[in-house]
């Protein structure tokens, strides 16, 4: 899947035709923050595996959204995605919660981390 927003616009190229993983999830997100890649989703991820590169999200001016935030637990894997910008975020917020079981997300809190 791929997003696009060369035009002004955002599309979806529903083609699954580019799926790498680049390293640890921590490297992955860390080339999101800096502009190597503009989306980032993982189903079960560890805090202690995006935590550090949340912050980098952050301080980048990227979205990062944690499933059920007010539900985690800190010991167990949760959803996690994130966008270099906000349309990506949007776009790609609607795609994971349009596929995935509405009891993941149900409660989802979203943060705009800057």
């Amino acid at each position: 899947m791929r997003y696009s927003n060369s035009n002004g616009s955002c599309s979806w190229d529903a083609r699954m035709d580019d799926f790498r993983r680049l390293g640890s999830a921590a490297l992955e997100l860390c080339y999101l923050a800096c502009g190597r890649c503009e989306l980032y989703f993982e189903i079960r991820l560890f805090p202690w595996d995006f935590a550090a590169a949340s912050l980098i999200i952050r301080e980048a001016g990227g979205y990062f959204e944690i499933a059920r935030l007010e539900d985690a637990d800190y010991s167990q894997p949760a959803a996690v995605f994130a966008a270099h910008s906000k349309e990506a975020f949007e776009a790609l917020r609607e795609v994971v919660y349009r596929h995935l079981p509405e009891d993941l997300y149900q409660r989802s809190a979203y943060a705009k981390l800057f």
